[in-house]
């Protein structure tokens, strides 16, 4: 007998903020991941000056989104409090 793909049992469902939150933790990993390896070329490689550029605003973007990630996860928690 096959089952939707969708169908769990209902003792497994999480809470959708929960979930959202879980979802989202690996897609922060990843920025993590991918910032670390812009810092260490930005500090490291030498580039131009047009690539160098591109890349302090491409860290700068992954930073400020992290941050703004960061404060969502605080505020569910405070809500859930």
């Amino acid at each position: 007998m096959r089952q939707h793909p969708e169908a769990r049992p209902k003792d497994l469902d999480v809470p959708m903020a929960v979930k959202s939150v879980l979802e989202n933790a690996l897609t922060d990993e990843a920025q993590r991941t991918v910032l670390r390896e812009a810092l260490d070329r930005f500090n490291h490689e030498l580039l131009d000056d047009e690539e160098r550029q591109l890349l302090l605003d491409r860290i700068k973007r992954i930073k400020r989104q992290l941050r703004l990630a960061e404060q969502r996860v605080e505020e569910l928690g405070r809500r859930s409090s």
